[in-house]
């Protein structure tokens, strides 16, 4: 599982870290504090794109190892 927290000690594209940091956003919002690699895919491929989708990485986002 993943926290919905952005990772920003990770290097990322810009348009990858807008993207998150609008999902972070998104689920805080919600009141969601986990997430999976396929939901955030979701989400990017359907407001973003399925190019930015594919480039997600599921180190982009903190673990809940690591929380």
């Amino acid at each position: 599982m993943l926290t919905v927290y952005v990772n920003t000690d990770v290097k990322m594209p810009k348009k990858m870290l807008e993207a998150l940091t609008m999902f972070e956003a998104i689920s805080v919002f919600s009141n969601t504090k986990e997430t999976t690699e396929s939901e955030v895919k979701s989400f990017l491929e359907s407001k973003y794109s399925k190019k930015l989708a594919e480039s997600f990485i599921s180190s982009y986002l903190f673990s809940t190892q690591d929380s």
